[in-house]
């Protein structure tokens, strides 16, 4: 029987499968775990050169145009801040992974349930390193 960590909406995981929509993948394969903001940065960057473009047409633009280019950048950085990718690598996908987006409250917590999951597997002992335990005990 498997232990579930977690589990929201379509994303779930237990101690044999992570789950996120239409992928899965054995939880005893997973090697790393990221977890990034990807659209944050590119919405940072757009509002970067959103100002950097008012900057020198600054005499010619209105200033409820610069308002607007201002808003339309700051918009999209409070849009996309809520908002990540976690991707998860494993001995099967090698370092192509697979990412999920999602909200990163989720996702983040998603990732915490995978490394405890991660870690709960490292604690077991494994049938053979009992054996062998047994045996050094003895002696």
């Amino acid at each position: 029987m498997s232990k579930q960590y977690f589990q929201a909406g379509q994303f779930s995981v237990t101690s044999a499968m992570v789950r996120a929509r239409t992928r899965s993948i054995q939880t005893a394969t997973i090697e790393s775990v990221d977890l990034g903001r990807p659209f944050f940065w590119i919405a940072l960057a757009s509002g970067i050169g959103l100002a950097g473009l008012a900057i020198p047409f600054g005499d010619l633009l209105y200033p409820h145009e610069l308002m607007t280019f201002t808003g339309i950048g700051v918009g999209a950085m409070i849009i996309t801040w809520p908002m990540g990718s976690l991707r998860v690598f494993s001995k099967l996908t090698g370092e192509r992974g697979w990412s999920v987006l999602g909200r990163m409250k989720t996702l983040h917590a998603m990732r915490d349930a995978i490394e405890t999951a991660l870690g709960d597997q490292d604690r077991k002992p494994s049938r053979r390193a009992s054996l062998i335990k047994d045996e050094d005990d003895d002696a």
